[in-house]
């Protein structure tokens, strides 16, 4: 069942791109931002941002991180991840595949020095569908 599961939830966040991160900085105030993603199969998510933004700083000292995707429609997913600064190496990989995924590519505007990626490690998620009676709502826990 725990398959099946997680299974809808990867089909639920690939056919998604745009999530919703929230964290706390170091001096306890809350930062959320819009940011696209790509996900992994184990539902960890990737993305990029400047260096220079708010969150980006944040990521890098507040390890833990609450996502939502969706909400336009009748289901959405909470997750709840650990944020890793990715390294150089993995800096291009993770550029491609977004870039790849998304069809576009907004890496340009931005001098590469100043691109910074990060990795959402998941470890608990909750899956909410409200279009059935009674709603489908379920949690993994990734652990």
């Amino acid at each position: 069942m725990i398959d099946i599961q997680k299974e809808r939830v990867h089909q639920f966040l690939q056919n998604h791109s745009l999530c919703v991160v929230s964290l706390v900085d170091n001096h306890g105030q809350p930062i959320s931002a819009l940011v696209e993603f790509v996900v992994d199969n184990d539902l960890n998510l990737y993305f990029g941002t400047n260096r220079k933004f708010r969150k980006a700083k944040a990521l890098e000292n507040s390890k833990v991180v609450s996502v939502v995707v969706g909400g336009r429609e009748d289901a959405c997913v909470q997750m709840q991840t650990y944020s890793q600064k990715l390294i150089k190496d993995e800096n291009k990989k993770c550029k491609d595949k977004l870039v790849s995924r998304l069809q576009k590519n907004y890496f340009p505007i931005i001098p590469e020095d100043d691109f910074i990626f990060f990795k959402l490690t998941t470890n608990w998620v909750r899956y909410t569908d409200v279009s059935v009676m009674p709603w489908n709502v379920y949690e993994l826990d990734l652990q």
